[in-house]
């Protein structure tokens, strides 16, 4: 839908635009977040808890 909606406001590259923001745009959006409130909430143990254990699961 977001690449019609681009192509009929602005051809190529505005679908091409619009598809890249529509794909990118939520993540980035939840990453920040995500950023912030680990950045504001780190020192607290259950953070560093959780920190460690994601940190096992991923490895």
């Amino acid at each position: 839908m977001e690449i019609y909606i681009g192509f009929q406001e602005g051809g190529y590259l505005g679908s091409f635009l619009a598809a890249v923001f529509a794909t990118v745009a939520p993540s980035l959006i939840l990453m920040l977040t995500l950023m912030v409130l680990l950045y504001k909430f780190g020192t607290y143990p259950q953070v560093k808890r959780l920190n460690r254990q994601l940190r096992c699961f991923l490895e």
